[in-house]
């Protein structure tokens, strides 16, 4: 619309059409105003997640009124792996520095990634300066844990241990037969979950040598609405809702059911882009790119209508971690089967609503009232024909889930169209998390355990050594 400024003038010299004038000023205001607006879905979601993450949620821990044990512990497990071993490791070690009085922990099972080590977080670097085992060492420790996959467990490791601990997990509604002997190595089994307890109980594992020890996670700031969101390049745009997964390549995660889901239900003029974060090997960002659009070619899906994704390159620094869930409107995972699930409790700790598998491990703490659980069709064979290598030996003769990609269609639909009911259960999640799995929490839970052994060798008549 234009308006003749000599037209105005003129009205405003003759000074005969003040009403004129009026609706005049009256129309810039508004076409200022309508020009100012943005879309406010977007800008509520992010301002009702900050308000929650200022609600600072902490758990009341003082290590001088908790029982220190006077015992001797070795932790061996991939410390200096980036897997995610590694975290956990780290996390159970951090609450019991203050429990124990003589702890050691050492790389086992797992190639040491320099780069991985290079970007630990500074809390991590300080545990491994004061803990590390010194090569060589004799001394008898009165508790080993041997934390890693079953059958990296031998008998010659073992001979430094009055009593020894098995703490590790599988992702079926079994375990691998090539882990049975190695189960039979160590004195006990701790396993994250009542999952894991019904499957390792059902393939033959004494029910009394199974104990359910939680993971633990260390929440990454204690100010994460500080925390700034992580730019992210083109395709995604600014006000773009974003949808984070982060997984292993492999066939396990259900990288198939995720993309099938999400490209059918979206498309290119849907303001949302699917980030994915994943490694397998030295494989690049480029690589992933590739075999994603030569799967979303076979579903049939138009290029021109195609909604958007972007994977991140793999190298992505760990401190960077935090950052990428603040930038996630939620967090998805159609995984085929968990020992536990750790992606899941990340993002819960940053507030991302979380829609992922209702079975295997992340039952434990995925629910109705904490996520979006996707339901689960059946459940099937693995399928060995994608599986390489190991993994054929590890998952033979085994069932995991298929998980419903229609409800997972209708569940990413739902938590994208509902963003402020979305952060309400996710606030409860991240509330839980923080309560239920903090360090010091699953430390007490640990340290139970601990007492227990300790008990029976006195009964049994062995020294404890510290």
């Amino acid at each position: 619309m234009r308006v003749s400024v000599k037209a105005l003038h003129r009205t405003l010299l003759r000074g005969k059409d003040i009403k004129a004038i009026v609706v005049f000023f009256s129309f810039l205001f508004t076409l200022f105003i309508f020009l100012s607006l943005k879309p406010s879905g977007e800008n509520d979601f992010e301002r009702e997640r900050q308000r929650l993450l200022s609600q600072r949620q902490t758990v009341t821990y003082e290590s001088g009124s908790r029982e220190k044990l006077n015992m001797s512990l070795l932790w061996l497990s991939q410390f200096k792996s980036a897997t995610g071993f590694s975290t956990e490791a780290f996390a159970f070690i951090q609450g019991l520095e203050d429990r124990v009085t003589d702890i050691d922990i050492f790389q086992f099972d797992g190639e040491i990634h320099e780069d991985y080590v290079r970007n630990l977080n500074p809390e991590a670097q300080k545990l491994i300066q004061r803990h590390w085992m010194k090569e060589g060492e004799t001394k008898v420790y009165d508790v080993i844990v041997f934390h890693s996959v079953a059958h990296a467990w031998q008998p010659f490791l073992y001979r430094n241990g009055l009593y020894r601990v098995g703490r590790t997990m599988f992702e079926t509604d079994g375990i691998p037969k090539m882990w049975k002997t190695h189960l039979n190595y160590v004195n006990e089994i701790w396993i994250p979950s009542q999952f894991n307890f019904e499957t390792f109980s059902r393939s033959g594992v004494d029910p009394s040598r199974l104990h359910i020890v939680p993971q633990a996670i260390t929440p990454f700031t204690e100010d994460a609405a500080k925390l700034i969101p992580l730019s992210l390049p083109d395709p995604v745009k600014k006000d773009d809702f974003v949808f984070l997964s982060v997984f292993k390549w492999e066939p396990r995660k259900g990288i198939d059911i995720l993309l099938d889901a999400y490209f059918r239900e979206f498309e290119a003029s849907d303001p949302v882009c699917l980030v994915i974060l994943t490694r397998k090997g030295n494989s690049n960002a480029s690589v992933f790119t590739e075999k994603i659009s030569r799967y979303v070619d076979s579903l049939g899906v138009p290029l021109y209508t195609r909604a958007r994704f972007l994977v991140l390159e793999p190298s992505l620094p760990t401190v960077l971690m935090p950052r990428l869930y603040r930038r996630a409107n939620a967090f998805v995972l159609a995984s085929r089967g968990e020992g536990w699930g750790r992606p899941l409790m990340e993002a819960m700790l940053m507030n991302v609503p979380v829609i992922a598998t209702n079975w295997s491990g992340t039952t434990e703490f995925l629910r109705e009232d904490t996520g979006y659980p996707i339901s689960v069709e059946l459940l099937e064979e693995c399928s060995l024909g994608e599986l390489q290598g190991a993994d054929q030996q590890l998952f033979g003769g085994q069932r995991w889930a298929r998980p419903s990609a229609y409800h997972l269609r209708k569940l990413m639909r739902y938590v994208m169209s509902h963003p402020l009911e979305s952060l309400k259960k996710a606030n409860y999640a991240r509330e839980q998390v923080i309560t239920k799995y903090n360090p010091h929490v699953v430390a007490d839970i640990v340290v139970e355990q601990l007492k227990r052994i300790l008990t029976r060798l006195e009964m049994e008549g062995k020294r404890r050594r510290v």
